[in-house]
């Protein structure tokens, strides 16, 4: 089944179950306000609605600056997961973006991580669609993060030149 990338506002019909899946796939500390992830008229953001087949399969939410794509929330629905969608997505996603690197930032698979399994398999699936880790890492909101890439590398001085164009005010480190 063909995987579909589908732009959402606040007027459409599927952001409701959108932000249903948002909220249980991510725990409170990791969220960003509604308003953050849907994107405004500048382009820079946009939240995705995965589509498989004409249903909703999940979301994607992005935030883009220059020649940076980064994957800020992605997720599948929960019966539909280990079905290919999510590499179809991301598949999808590249041609969205053709030209751009496309970052991601899963959970580092550190030792004693409370959830270790489950950050190995999240990089493993990055590393099966081709992303591959870069040296990038970081802690955000007291979780551990490393940067992986598709379609070129990215500097931690760009990492952080990305964020700090978003938020000029802002260390990202102290939130």
């Amino acid at each position: 089944m063909a995987t579909e990338l589908v732009r959402l506002n606040r007027a459409s019909p599927e952001l409701p179950a959108v932000l249903g899946l948002y909220e249980s796939a991510f725990p409170a500390n990791e969220r960003r306000e509604p308003d953050e992830i849907i994107g405004g008229e500048d382009g820079a953001g946009e939240l995705l609605a995965i589509k498989s087949g004409g249903r909703l399969a999940g979301m994607i939410a992005v935030l883009t600056y220059k020649d940076i794509t980064n994957i800020l929330y992605f997720a599948v629905m929960p019966e539909l997961r280990n079905g290919g969608i999510g590499a179809s997505a991301l598949a999808a996603l590249r041609e969205r973006y053709p030209g751009q690197r496309i970052i991601a930032d899963p959970e580092r698979p550190e030792p004693g991580s409370p959830n270790i399994e489950q950050r190995r398999r999240r990089l493993a699936f990055y590393e099966r669609c081709g992303y591959y880790p870069t040296e990038i890492k970081y802690t955000w909101r007291g979780e551990d993060y490393i940067i992986v890439s598709n379609g070129g590398s990215v500097t931690a001085r760009e990492f952080g030149l990305f964020w700090k164009h978003f938020y000029p005010k802002r260390n990202r480190k102290d939130e």
